[in-house]
């Protein structure tokens, strides 16, 4: 295997440790099997999207806080609107959204609000291609937990328009 081929492996195992039956058959195809095809673990993507809101804004702290340590444990995938004012959590289905919420309100005392987006296409962008004119109402501008800038597309014909608009700019799916 080469290390292109490699680091896509290690960043869907990374994705699955959230799951461990799926994460033992990633391990399980590449042990026996000493190749894999990541198409069969594309599934695994944050395909899912909710906008996420504190119901009471009094416990920002608490809010925040929570919503850092269960990014941190994988629960979620966060992302951060570019000027910081919201944050949109992405999932692979609705029973970690669920997850995440009950989590919320029991250990971090912090009832929290989603306003769902349904699926989108996450694009990551390099940060020198980057132009603020790309946020519009089917691409929403976005960064990850690194800060690296992503867009979150609508739908493939978003993402098909914006290639055909931006010939010149490499969208990484980070896989």
């Amino acid at each position: 295997m080469n290390v292109k081929i490699l680091k896509q492996l290690f960043q869907e195992i990374l994705s699955a440790f959230t799951i461990p039956v799926t994460f033992k058959l990633v391990i399980q195809s590449i042990l026996v099997n000493r190749k894999s095809n990541l198409n069969h673990y594309r599934h695994l993507l944050r395909n899912f999207f909710n906008r996420v809101i504190a119901k009471d804004v009094m416990k920002q702290k608490s809010y925040h806080k929570g919503i850092r340590q269960l990014v941190q444990e994988g629960t979620v995938q966060l992302f951060e609107s570019w000027h910081g004012q919201e944050y949109i959590i992405g999932a692979v289905g609705q029973l970690q959204f669920e997850v995440f919420q009950f989590r919320m309100a029991n250990e971090y005392n912090s009832q929290v609000i989603f306003e769902p987006l349904g699926k989108k296409i996450a694009r990551w962008i390099k940060p020198d291609q980057l132009d603020e004119k790309m946020n519009t109402s089917r691409s929403i501008l976005m960064k990850d937990q690194q800060d690296n800038p992503v867009i979150l597309f609508e739908n493939r014909f978003a993402l098909n328009w914006f290639v055909d608009k931006y010939p010149d700019i490499d969208l990484d799916s980070k896989l």
